[in-house]
């Protein structure tokens, strides 16, 4: 069970001074620590909603709708003039090929478990988790700034594990777009809750940022003979696996609040996947 977390304390009042010239920059400047500091009241919202996503994407037999939390009004946000800009370098995305996963795993069902259902969707959870987009996140100009930011960085990165990992007329399958839209979720809050806790000279309780991540404890294909051979039907299998999500919420302001982060329940996917070419594509995932 969830308890609801307790709020911090809302700065409300703030003084600047005008200087006739930018001092020089070192370490944060106090525009970016007020935002850093203020992330509090954004993290609690999120921790909460990243709790819903997990409850949702974990829950069997049938996982039901969650709504994702409106982000709460930041009030009397500093705005510093001639604060610095923070330049840092443009991030690189990976390509679709590079996230594909080769058709020859159709005949070995626990590397390609381990590949597409663990390996892939930790990268997902945690794409665009990054200390560059950490920095540009902190700063942007205001709430809004940083919320259109982490909409733009989730959406590149939904896009192109979408794209890698699933068939191409996946919006007609419901489960499929059930499973993906739980997916997405978790990928936006897991970022926002990173850029959130990358800051440990302004919040010394962030000692690591957050990541979450997936682990997969039994693999049981459903064509699987007797003497081990895997009986593929047109180029189809369907894999029942054990996973469970984990996250490292125990560094970092997450791990402070009263069950907070990923409640290490066990979820049991079904998932039926397709060799597309020369790769394999998910066709369906139920629970």
């Amino acid at each position: 069970m969830t308890q609801t977390l307790p709020e911090e304390p809302h700065f409300k009042h703030y003084e600047y001074v005008k200087n006739s010239k930018t001092p020089e920059k070192k370490g944060f400047t106090n525009k970016e620590k007020l935002i850093a500091a203020m992330s509090g009241l954004v993290l609690l919202l999120v921790v909460g909603g990243g709790i819903a996503a997990n409850k949702v994407f974990n829950k069997t037999p049938q996982p039901t709708e969650t709504e994702m939390p409106t982000t709460p009004v930041e009030e009397d946000l500093v705005i510093i003039e001639n604060a610095p800009v923070v330049e840092v370098a443009p991030e690189v995305l990976p390509t679709v090929e590079s996230l594909e996963v080769d058709a020859s795993l159709i005949s070995n069902p626990e590397e390609l478990v381990k590949t597409l259902e663990e390996k892939r969707m930790t990268e997902w959870f945690n794409a665009g988790s990054t200390p560059e987009n950490a920095k540009k996140w902190m700063g942007a100009e205001d709430l809004n700034a940083r919320n259109e930011f982490i909409d733009k960085i989730a959406s590149e990165y939904d896009q192109l594990f979408i794209k890698a990992l699933f068939v191409e007329d996946w919006q007609s399958t419901p489960s499929l777009v059930k499973y993906i839209d739980r997916v997405k979720s978790i990928h936006k809050n897991t970022i926002k809750m990173y850029y959130m806790t990358s800051f440990p000279d302004v919040n010394p309780d962030d000692k690591e940022p957050y990541k979450r991540g997936v682990t997969v404890n039994e693999v049981h294909p459903h064509n699987r003979l007797a003497n081990g051979t895997i009986l593929e039907t047109n180029g189809k299998i369907i894999i029942t696996t054990l996973q469970r999500d984990y996250d490292n919420a125990d560094k970092s302001r997450v791990g402070t609040r009263d069950n907070a982060g990923v409640t290490g329940e066990d979820n049991h996917p079904v998932t039926s996947y397709t060799v597309t070419g020369k790769t394999i594509k998910v066709s369906n995932v139920s629970y």
